[in-house]
């Protein structure tokens, strides 16, 4: 058997393949499970292996948190949630899940936590929220912060303000997934900044995240850290199971990337064309004035590729304007940077590479390239 290195926090060493497989699943103790990588798109591979590959005989809290993210939904339009190129520049990643939702920014300030249970440890599917919801509010309580509660469907607050929201999902007859964020030290300004642009003339057929008031827990003791937070989860989960045999697990991603399962998911969510070309169709239009005329360019784009587009200008050169509208008519090419400079080549050598057209389509490209 495979070994994959897994380091108990309080027992003997394991391998990670036993705790992955199913002989060790089918054990009798309930799991902590710490990740050690700070890589969203392994971490949400891992626990999309654990809820929908493996078999969760008794459940499991998966405590990890991410670097610098921006999260969308399966259905979100990353060109509309995000600034894309602010997030190329200061290297932030932009992840996609395979659920729903809106979009999120997370950083290691975010820690995440995800509960999975089989069916028949909890007292009934219907109340599987409420009975994991507990125990985040037992770790919040025992942490000093002040009252804690529920709040609508997803959310915990505090003094009114956001400090955790969750997502559900329930595997019929097996086993049900509740998983969230609890903010510790967020970068407020951050998710300000690459989140939500304003893309007055973009319309799309994705769902549009909604803005909330958040805190953080530092705002009310600077004292909590992720580490802090997930001992006071730990100790809330062992009380919440305090019939069972709990282990405490760290998993190592080096090793885990071994296993097949874990390793194609990443793979695969991890490609430019998951991220960014499982998009909805939209259109947007981009308008300037420059010193030879105003400008409006309008782009369809439909599985992350320009399909078409059309210039509108003042400009008192029509000819030029009518050249650039003939490339723009079926251009199939990638919604990115090195997609337009494939329209700009081409609309290059359709102007006879005249010096002024040429200042003329740097303008254009400079306008095109604040929005991809």
């Amino acid at each position: 058997m495979m070994q994959v290195l897994l380091k108990k926090l309080r027992t003997p060493l394991l391998s990670c393949a036993r705790f992955i497989s199913a002989d060790v699943l089918n054990s009798t103790s309930v799991k902590v499970v710490t990740s050690t990588s700070n890589d969203i798109i392994f971490n949400l591979a891992t626990e999309e292996y654990l809820f929908e590959k493996s078999k969760v005989l008794h459940p499991i809290l998966f405590l990890w948190r991410n670097d610098k993210t921006i999260v969308i939904g399966k259905h979100q339009n990353p060109w509309k949630e995000c600034r894309t190129k602010e997030m190329e520049r200061d290297g932030v990643n932009l992840a996609r899940r395979k659920s729903g939702g809106g979009a999120v920014y997370q950083d290691l300030g975010n820690t995440c936590f995800s509960f999975l249970d089989p069916l028949a440890e909890v007292p009934s599917s219907a109340n599987f929220k409420e009975y994991n919801t507990d125990v985040l509010l037992e770790a919040l309580g025992s942490l000093g912060v002040g009252k804690a509660e529920k709040s609508g469907r997803n959310d915990i607050v505090i003094e009114g303000k956001k400090v955790s929201g969750s997502a559900y999902k329930l595997n019929p007859g097996s086993r049900t997934l509740h998983h969230g964020t609890m903010l510790i030290n967020l970068d407020k300004s951050a998710a300000n900044k690459y989140l939500n642009p304003n893309f007055a003339k973009l319309k799309s057929k994705g769902v549009d995240s909604v803005k909330a008031r958040i805190i953080n827990l530092v705002e009310i003791d600077n004292t909590i850290t992720h580490e802090r937070f997930c001992e006071a989860m730990t100790k809330a989960y062992k009380n919440k199971h305090s019939d069972k045999t709990i282990e405490e697990l760290i998993l190592s991603e080096k090793e885990l990337h071994k296993i097949p399962e874990i390793d194609q998911t990443y793979k695969e969510t991890s490609t430019w064309q998951w991220r960014f070309g499982a998009t909805p169709a939209f259109s947007y239009s981009l308008e300037k004035r420059f010193d030879w005329g105003m400008v409006e360019i309008c782009l369809a784009v439909e599985n992350a590729k320009i399909k078409g587009g059309k210039i509108f200008s003042d400009c008192l050169f029509p000819d030029f304007i009518d050249v650039c509208n003939k490339v723009l008519e079926k251009p199939e090419v990638d919604h990115s940077v090195e997609g337009w400079k494939a329209i700009e080549d081409k609309m290059k050598r359709c102007t006879g590479g005249s010096e002024v057209y040429g200042s003329f389509l740097k303008d254009i490209t400079a306008l095109v390239h604040e929005r991809i």
